[in-house]
């Protein structure tokens, strides 16, 4: 999955945000390839907030998968 920096500069570090665009899933049990969804966008706050969850279980809410999610902590500096 694509992750985009959409605040380069690195003194905006607190609004910084990571765009992630999911992929188009393969059809499976008779259902139609869905289109990709919109870009998702991830804060540090948004990120924060399910620090309590497991990576798969914040990957599921997200509706991404979890590389996407530890390319995005990477992005913002999240350890």
């Amino acid at each position: 999955l694509p992750v985009q920096d959409a605040a380069p500069d690195p003194q905006a570090a607190s609004s910084r945000v990571a765009l992630v665009c999911p992929r188009k899933r393969k059809a499976g049990n008779g259902q139609s390839a869905r289109q990709p969804d919109d870009p998702v966008v991830l804060t540090r706050e948004l990120l924060e907030g399910l620090f309590d969850r497991s990576l798969a279980s914040a990957s599921e809410a997200l509706g991404i998968c979890p590389t996407a999610i530890k390319k995005a902590c990477r992005r913002l500096g999240i350890d």
